[in-house]
């Protein structure tokens, strides 16, 4: 089962704005970059986060760290660190993924 389709990432998918989903899903389960607010917010940088948010998520900043802490796969966030580390490990996965076929 994909990440995306467990029913409780679901139930705090729904407390951030819809047009979010595609970054959030998208980093978790391909590594795929993300803009500047979810990338601070994954690095988990609070005064950034704020700084890039629009006025929907200003206003979701508790469910993101819900989703983070409870949600997100270990090691996937935390620094800027861990967000560049686990692009890199995703597209290494992916390599190996197609090499496998």
């Amino acid at each position: 089962m994909r990440w995306s389709e467990q029913t409780d990432v679901i139930s705090v998918l729904r407390q951030i704005p819809a047009y979010m989903h595609y970054g959030v899903v998208s980093y978790v389960e391909d590594g795929a970059p993300v803009g500047d607010f979810l990338e601070a917010i994954i690095s988990n940088n609070l005064v950034s986060s704020f700084a890039a948010a629009d006025g929907d998520n200003v206003l979701c900043i508790r469910a993101y760290a819900d989703l983070l802490y409870n949600h997100f796969p270990s090691g996937s966030w935390g620094s800027r660190d861990a967000y560049k580390e686990w692009i890199a490990h995703k597209a290494a996965q992916r390599k190996r993924d197609e090499l496998a076929v």
